[in-house]
């Protein structure tokens, strides 16, 4: 699948061998047309798109039995476990394709490293170098761990859709839309929100081609909720959590030395981002002086 396929806004129902509904769904269907760009779905957090994409995953279209979908959940729970996030506790059924893993910050920021870094997995490390105090070198350290979990070009993709979930798109806003809007952030930054069920939990990893942050605010303690039913609420990620990851960019940038606060995400050498076949050429010419071809 490429950016710009789409899928339908409308929850879709399965059932497994005994006849019991799993019918996960957004809280409101969302505003626009009926048919979703998988870009525009994943920047504005449609569960809905991503369920549809299970089926199609499994190697199932269309199928509404649930048993069918395993395959897909196997598939996720393994990339899931490349990208260096510990799943062996997490079974693999259909719903882990909308977050149901536990992970810690280091995990989940760790795996969107993976995206910055052109599909190389690198195991986290916390101390590269020991200077003395005139800077000489006196160690250096490595991570023990790197593997190349998806191509560059894969990785790429992947990167230019995340930028569309702070930058949105002709017709859509992204849920991290604030890190401009409020924090005033103009660099190439992607990154992506994220709300646990009750919003116990609320996230987001910003990157940048040289650094990647995340936030997590939540508490220990499961039974802690963030009211979601007053307007503004903090009960998201993109009130709560992008927050902080918007202040730091702020602050690390202003650093005379941050020589790579300006640099941009580089395409693969030779690569083309896949043009949407059904955009005339007026339109694919429009897109390309912004920078972007099927944005």
């Amino acid at each position: 699948f490429k950016p710009y396929h789409k899928f339908s806004k409308f929850p879709v129902t399965f059932r497994d061998r005994q006849g019991k509904i799993w019918n996960p769904k957004d809280e409101s269907v969302a505003e626009g047309n009926v048919m979703v760009p998988l870009r525009e779905a994943l920047a504005r957090s449609m569960n809905n798109v991503t369920v549809r994409l299970l089926p199609e995953l499994a190697g199932a279209p269309g199928t509404n039995k649930l048993w069918e979908l395993d395959p897909a959940a196997r598939k996720i729970k393994d990339m899931a476990s490349n990208l260096g996030i510990d799943m062996s506790k997490t079974p693999a059924y259909p719903s882990i394709a909308l977050g149901t893993a536990e992970v810690s910050l280091l995990e989940l920021t760790s795996a969107y490293t993976t995206f910055a870094n052109k599909g190389v997995h690198i195991e986290p490390i916390a101390i590269t170098r020991i200077e003395d105090r005139q800077g000489n070198i006196l160690k250096e350290f490595y991570p023990d761990y790197t593997k190349e979990v998806i191509s560059p070009e894969t990785a790429y993709i992947i990167t230019d859709m995340l930028r569309g979930v702070i930058r949105g798109g002709e017709d859509f806003y992204g849920t991290g839309v604030r890190l401009r809007n409020v924090y005033g952030i103009r660099q190439d930054v992607a990154g992506k929100t994220g709300t646990t069920n009750n919003a116990s939990d609320n996230w987001f990893v910003g990157m940048m081609p040289h650094v990647v942050m995340g936030a997590w605010v939540g508490g220990n303690d499961l039974k802690i909720r963030f009211n979601q039913n007053i307007s503004y609420s903090i009960g998201q990620g993109a009130r709560s959590a992008l927050p902080i990851v918007g202040t730091f960019i702020n602050y690390a940038t202003a650093d005379e030395d941050a020589y790579w606060k300006y640099d941009a995400f580089e395409p693969p050498p030779g690569f083309v981002m896949p043009e949407d076949p059904e955009k005339t050429q007026n339109e694919l010419v429009r897109d390309k002086d912004k920078g972007k071809i099927g944005w």
